[in-house]
């Protein structure tokens, strides 16, 4: 399986630079060496030395070999002004402003496609002191160095807009998406439901009343911008895990509290599929999913982790209020773990 590594580097004293950051994919099975060549490609600098938990790693070995996992941290340490950085700050009409940090050598198109992916933009035109930039060209052949400003034009009718999003009617929660005129909601509810760990089919959009709809768009509704849509979540149905083919095994289920005591058990989590050891946490059979949930996201936080599902025998666990013994798992069960949204097939 392929696996995302974050590579931390950092160029030699008398750079520039500082600190960067960039994500690579590669193979488990991969030469690390790998990494070093997909690195000068993206951000055209040269890899020294490449380190992981403290360990100098040996770029023949693979990942599989280190016992990496999907967005673990590798150190790397860059020739001096090899991996040089440009910050690059994009301001649309209403001077919000974006930031990035692209190689000096790469081409621009990646920094529109980030742009437009964020904001669900069909595309936009880069202006840099008026003068529309092509952004088959990169940073070093435009003479562009340290911090860049560019304007973001869109097309007329196209612009993006600001739409304040109140959760279940609480004042205290909103949130803030963008969204371009015709855009369709399909993206923004989509946006939403990732942010909140939940799908879309349990959100519902209002306006004023009128039940938005997924295929519609802003202009249907004659929004200009700054107006609030109200979003009701409701959890998923609560029901015990279920497989299609067999039942959960259920030799060393705990008893409930009816037949006896609460107990200790230890369930296992293995992340991403892509792991060949598994992380084991200690709970009580009582304890409800969301217990799990939590510590899970606090121990795999600095990995990149912001949500996450679980699932047993290719099912989704569902209920985060019910408890490990109502559920039917059991001591030593193993979960599959899978963060960020990532489909489980």
């Amino acid at each position: 399986p392929n696996i995302k590594l974050t590579l931390l580097y950092q160029n030699a004293p008398g750079s520039k630079d500082k600190e960067g950051r960039s994500t690579l994919t590669i193979n488990m099975e991969q030469p690390l060496s790998h990494l070093v060549e997909g690195f000068k490609s993206k951000i055209g600098g040269t890899i020294k030395e490449l380190k992981f938990d403290g360990q100098k790693l040996d770029l023949s070995k693979t990942p599989a070999f280190y016992d990496m996992e999907d967005e673990d941290m590798v150190e790397a340490a860059v020739s001096a002004g090899s991996a040089r950085t440009v910050t690059i700050h994009v301001r649309d009409m209403t001077s919000k402003t974006k930031v990035y940090q692209i190689g000096r050598t790469a081409p621009l198109t990646k920094l529109v496609s980030s742009y437009c992916k964020e904001f669900s933009l069909e595309g936009l035109t880069l202006q840099h002191s008026g003068r529309v930039v092509d952004p088959t060209q990169n940073c070093e052949r435009l003479g562009l160095v340290d911090t860049v400003y560019f304007d973001a034009v869109f097309n007329t009718g196209d612009k993006p807009i600001d739409l304040k999003l109140r959760i279940n009617g609480k004042a205290n929660d909103v949130e803030t998406l963008r969204i371009q005129l015709k855009g369709k909601f399909q993206s923004l509810m989509s946006r939403l439901a990732e942010k909140r760990g939940v799908t879309v089919d349990c959100c519902t959009f209002v306006i004023d009343g009128e039940a938005i709809g997924p295929g519609s768009t802003p202009e249907d509704y004659d929004l200009e911008g700054g107006e609030m849509i109200d979003v009701s979540i409701q959890e998923a149905k609560k029901q015990p895990v279920a497989t299609s083919s067999r039942p959960m095994a259920q030799s060393k289920r705990v008893p409930t509290a009816a037949n006896g005591p609460v107990t200790s058990i230890k369930v296992q989590t293995n992340r991403n599929k892509t792991s060949k050891k598994t992380k084991s946490w200690k709970l009580s059979s009582d304890s409800p999913l969301s217990q799990l949930r939590a510590m899970y996201m606090k121990y795999y936080k600095s990995k990149g982790c912001k949500s996450v599902d679980f699932y047993s025998e290719q099912t989704l666990i569902q209920g985060d209020n019910m408890s490990f013994k109502d559920l039917g798992i059991s001591d030593n069960c193993t979960l599959i773990a899978m963060e960020n949204s990532k489909s489980f097939n």
